[in-house]
């Protein structure tokens, strides 16, 4: 298969899932019209991400002949917003899934859900920067008449407001650091930056310490690989409570979560020593800012 082959069939199955999201997205809307207050923000979002998604997909389907001149770096990127789409499809799966079987539980299902912390624009903005480098002028008006504004800069913006909202300004101003360099660094420079994301997230963010020791789902581990970082990851996310608090559906992507974090912890120490293939750093970077910033799990509380 030739690489343009190869990309059309990427692309084309990104665009399925995206429709998807859509039709998944206007299920959760009708699944809420009971009018039950825990559900407002939820089916409010639901049209959110319908509108979004349905002009995302409108500009994929005009920046398509341009993908084939994506530099690898740009394509690599490309690929990581995929995956976040493909993420989120399945975010949305348990969450309808939860909203269907909830009729018992209704509150706890919008508790755990936390479907209207999401930032939907953040979220959805699937194909953003990465193509200003290659489409025509034409190409990019009809980009703007559709409606889709949100960029690389912008999810920088939104990522830096959160953290000094939900964190303090030096940690936000630590971030707006990071990216700024990253942004400005030379490709065999920017593994330099891998182990500074990592301090971070894990030594300023998460900060470690041994609470999560003292909980229940802790013994239940074992010998697992990376036991201890992403039970320093769940407890940032759950804190002391219990499993049994949590639906299950739930309580599987928050564990999903935080073992994905676990192994990016471990790719930024990899390819933060030693540096490596330019892609798979680029891949490492963007996929530790979408696992950490993308959702706000700050619903737990």
């Amino acid at each position: 298969m030739s690489r343009n082959e190869y990309r059309k069939k990427k692309v084309e199955d990104h665009l399925k899932i995206q429709k998807k999201i859509i039709d998944v997205a206007k299920d959760i809307k009708e699944n809420c019209k009971e009018g039950i207050d825990y559900f407002k923000d939820i089916s409010t979002n639901a049209d959110v991400f319908v509108d979004n998604y349905e002009k995302n997909i409108q500009m994929v389907e005009l920046q398509k002949p341009f993908v084939y001149d994506f530099s690898t770096s740009q394509w690599s990127s490309y690929l990581t917003m995929m995956n976040r789409d493909k993420w989120f499809l399945g975010y949305l799966n348990i969450l309808n899934n939860d909203v269907r079987s909830s009729v018992n539980s209704i509150e706890q299902a919008a508790k755990s859900s936390g479907s209207a912390k999401i930032d939907a624009m953040y979220i959805s903005g699937a194909t953003m920067k990465i193509f200003i480098d290659v489409v025509d002028k034409e190409t990019r008006e009809k980009i703007e008449e559709i409606g889709v504004t949100p960029t690389i800069i912008d999810d920088t913006t939104y990522i830096i407001n959160t953290l000094g909202q939900m964190f303090s300004i030096k940690i936000s101003c630590n971030f707006e650091s990071i990216s700024r360099d990253w942004s400005s660094s030379r490709d065999e420079d920017k593994y330099k930056l891998l182990i500074n994301l990592r301090s971070l997230i894990w030594d300023q963010i998460i900060q470690p310490n041994n609470e999560f020791r003292k909980t229940e789902w802790y013994k239940k581990l074992g010998d697992a690989n990376f036991k201890n970082r992403f039970a320093k990851v769940k407890f940032f996310i759950i804190g002391h409570k219990k499993e049994s608090e949590f639906l299950d559906s739930t309580l599987k992507l928050i564990d999903t979560d935080a073992w994905n974090s676990a192994n990016c912890y471990d790719n930024l120490t990899t390819y933060g020593k030693k540096g490596g293939e330019i892609n798979k750093i680029v891949e490492t970077y963007n996929d530790t800012i979408n696992l950490t910033f993308a959702v706000d799990h700050s619903f737990i509380d």
